[in-house]
């Protein structure tokens, strides 16, 4: 039940992160906008998810998803070794203990992203940039997607279906896991630049063009 309630969640909270994104970049690119340009979620959501993969490297951003999605559930799980077993019909990492909220709090995905540099540094020094290991770890804004909406949809499910940790934790952090993997998702403008971007503002003329 709590699986499928998770696929459920994940699978809604990522097509909400796709979809805000979309709109915020459509918004600063574009004056007027069409009905379908808004609201044709059937290509906005496939359009987003194809970039998010990339134009290269398929298997390796499959990988980093994929990679993505486990870690969140071990951390999670990890939690709940640490965890009070305080009622038996409750899973250990649902409980709400200070161990879970600090596994499955947005701390991890933003101490991973200030290392993340190291990390890819010392890939860089010791196979180069066609090493595998840098490779890998250039893929890194599908892992953090993929990191980030899978520990709020688990933060939702422990939250929704069981009923033992705290909204008031359970929410903000919801909140700010699926900002940063919005800031993720837009940052790769500048690193992977597609031709999916809504097309930018047209400039106006100045004095000097007009004959």
């Amino acid at each position: 039940m709590e699986i499928i309630v998770w696929i459920i969640l994940f699978s809604i909270l990522m097509g909400v992160v796709l979809v805000l994104q979309y709109w915020s970049e459509l918004i600063r690119a574009k004056e007027n906008y069409t009905k379908d340009e808004l609201l044709d979620f059937l290509q906005i959501i496939p359009d987003r998810l194809r970039r998010l993969a990339g134009q290269e490297e398929l298997g390796l951003a499959i990988m980093a998803l994929v990679s993505g999605i486990a870690v969140a559930w071990l951390l999670t799980l990890l939690g709940g070794v640490f965890a009070e077993n305080i009622a038996a019909d409750i899973p250990d990492h649902a409980e709400g203990s200070v161990p879970n909220y600090f596994f499955q709090s947005a701390l991890f995905v933003f101490v991973l992203h200030i290392a993340w540099p190291s990390f890819k540094e010392f890939a860089l020094d010791r196979g180069g940039e066609s090493g595998v290991l840098f490779r890998v770890l250039s893929t890194e804004i599908p892992f953090f997607v993929a990191l980030s909406v899978t520990i709020a949809s688990i933060n939702l499910t422990s939250w929704g279906v069981y009923h033992s940790m705290s909204f008031l934790f359970c929410f903000p952090d919801i909140i700010l896991l699926l900002v940063y993997a919005g800031y993720r998702i837009d940052s790769m403008d500048k690193d992977f630049p597609d031709d999916n971007r809504p097309a930018t503002r047209s400039r106006k003329p100045a004095p000097d063009d007009e004959f």
